[in-house]
C-alpha cells in the first residue's frame, strides 16, 4: 500500500494547525483512482492507495471469517472491514480490521468508531512493510 499527502483546499477553518475531523469529514470529494480513500493523519489528509484481489485481499478475508465466526458464536462483538477509526481531533485513519467488542459498541458510529477499537489489524504488504 502506497500512501502520499494531497494538498486540500484551504479552509478558513483550519489554520496551520491541521484539520480536525469534522473539517476533514466537511471537505468536498476529490477526484481519487478506484479503491484509493483519504485517511487524516495528525491533520493531514493522505491519500491511501487500494487493493484489488490480491494475496492482502485474501489474508484480510480470512482473518475477518475467523474473527467474525467466533464473535458471533461467542456473541461478544463485530468485525468491521475497512474500520475507520476516530482517533482523536486530528487523526481518522481506516484500517484492514477493527474488532469492537459488544461492551464498546456505543463508539460505533454511523461514519467510523469513535474512540480506541479493542483491536486493529493492518495487513502488511510488500508496499507498506516499511511504514
Amino acid at each position: 500500500m502506497e500512501t502520499r499527502t494531497i494538498a486540500m483546499p484551504e479552509s478558513p477553518a483550519a489554520p496551520r494547525r491541521g484539520l480536525t475531523v469534522e473539517e476533514f469529514d466537511a471537505l468536498p470529494d476529490v477526484d481519487l483512482e478506484e479503491g484509493d480513500w483519504c485517511e487524516l493523519h495528525d491533520g493531514e489528509v493522505v491519500v491511501v492507495r487500494g487493493f484489488t484481489a490480491t494475496p492482502h485481499d485474501w489474508a484480510v478475508a480470512r482473518l475477518v471469517a475467523i474473527l467474525g465466526g467466533h464473535l458471533a458464536r461467542a456473541r461478544c462483538g463485530v468485525v468491521l472491514t475497512p474500520g475507520g477509526v476516530v482517533l482523536d481531533r486530528h487523526r481518522k485513519v481506516r484500517a484492514d480490521l477493527v474488532v469492537l467488542l459488544e461492551k464498546y459498541r456505543g463508539r460505533l458510529r454511523r461514519d467510523a468508531v469513535h474512540g480506541p477499537p479493542d483491536l486493529v489489524v493492518e495487513v502488511l504488504s510488500p508496499g507498506t512493510a516499511m511504514i
